[in-house]
């Protein structure tokens, strides 16, 4: 994966995510609707054969890039836990 700022102002973000599809960016959208500081998300796959992914973030009122972070950390942590609870189920059946 590679990630690569294509615009950033005070409250929008624009980044362009190689090697990644729809499971990603729809997950960070979805996640980013959440948020009360989010004014719009969106992502454009144009061509998964010959393009990367755009990401698009517009804050109300928050920085773009801190609230994507804070994101990304959130959905680590959420992702570990169920790690955990599958390895347990795992270990009762």
């Amino acid at each position: 994966m590679e990630v690569k700022i294509m615009m950033k102002t005070e409250n929008e973000l624009k980044i362009e995510i190689k090697g990644e599809d729809h499971t990603l960016l729809n997950l960070l959208r979805i996640t980013l609707l959440e948020y009360p500081s989010v004014e719009t998300v969106w992502y454009d796959v144009s061509h998964p054969l010959v393009s990367s992914p755009l990401l698009y973030l517009k804050t109300k009122d928050e920085d773009p890039i801190e609230l994507l972070r804070k994101v990304l950390k959130r959905l680590k942590e959420d992702l570990d836990e169920m790690e955990n609870k599958f390895k347990e189920a795992l270990k009762i059946g």
